[in-house]
This record gives C-alpha cells, structure tokens and sequence, in this order.
C-alpha cells in the first residue's frame, strides 16, 4: 500500500465521473518524505477525476498534484521552499480483451494513449498521481537565493566567436604599415 493511497472503484465511474480531492495527512506527509527524499512535506495536495471512456471498459484517470516541500539546495546545502506541480492522464482497463499486447498489459488507443491492463477492479489515484510527481521533482534541487557559479570578471563575460578576430586584424593592420 502506498503512503499516499487514494483507491477508487471502477463501478463508481461505470455511469458518470467521479471527482476526488484529497490532502495527505501528517503520518502520509512524513512517509512520503522520506519516500520522495525531501527534508519535509509541508503541504501534499491531489485532485483527480476518474471517468469511462466511450470506448467500451476503458477508464480515464486524470488530475493534479500540487507538493510544497522544504529541500535541500545542492549549491549552499540550507532547507528552502519549492512548490513542485505533476500533472497525469492515464488509460486503464480490467479487460484483457483490450490489451494487444499481452506481454506488457498495453494498449495503444486511436490518439495514441497507452491503455495498461488493471488487476483489480478499483485504482489507486493517489499512488499514480504520487509517481507522476516523483518526476517532476527537480532532482537538482536549486535555491532562488543560491549564488551562480564562482564568477570572476572572465567568467562572466560573454565569449563571442570571433572575438580574437579583430585584434588580429588591427596587429595584421599594424604590420603592414610599418
């Protein structure tokens, strides 16, 4: 079970889509931090829709994920904030009929979505939404407040291409005056 389990029944969606809107507890905030490897969860927050499709028993599972955790910059190692946004659009189905591929359970729809087969009749929201935003994470955590690379005044200067090639005209210039 994940730290962060919102399951939801196909039947539920079998007629007309169902909203869910949840916000993680502090015993889910403290095991998905570690999970996620972030210092703290300050806030963990899912909105998701699971509906049927038109095309026979195939469900849509849709929402968003909104984390405002406190991480650690990898430039000057203090905690800050950042607000980390996924957002997921899934197919499913609990039809083996509906998967080609038996292999890896999947099925590619006319607009190229992935339908993958489901061993349950119900889906996790919560854990799907939860391994969309491990992807968002930035895993180069950077504060805004974080200091650029050790600038010295010829590091900051922007190298053109040909910026020797005047120099070298006013000394082949030179040259041939004398």
């Amino acid at each position: 079970m994940s730290e962060f389990s919102v399951w939801v029944s196909l039947g539920l969606a079998a007629t007309e889509p169902v909203e869910v809107q949840f916000e993680a507890s502090e015993t889910q905030r403290l095991a998905t931090a570690k999970r996620l490897g972030v210092s703290e969860i300050i806030s963990l927050e899912m909105k998701g829709k699971l509906e049927r499709t038109t095309a026979a028993e195939i469900y849509r599972v849709s929402g968003k994920m909104t984390l405002i955790a406190e991480r650690v910059c990898i430039v000057t190692l203090e905690n800050f904030i950042e607000t980390t946004l996924a957002d997921f659009d899934e197919y499913f189905t609990t039809s083996s009929e509906h998967a080609t591929d038996q292999d890896d359970g999947s099925l590619i729809l006319a607009d190229e979505q992935e339908v993958s087969l489901l061993e349950h009749d119900g889906i996790d929201i919560g854990e799907l939404g939860l391994q969309h935003l491990v992807l968002a994470l930035d895993p180069y955590p950077r504060s805004l407040d974080a200091p650029l690379a050790n600038s010295d005044e010829a590091s900051t200067e922007t190298l053109k291409p040909f910026a020797g090639l005047k120099a070298l005209l006013a000394k082949n210039s030179a040259i041939s005056n004398n």
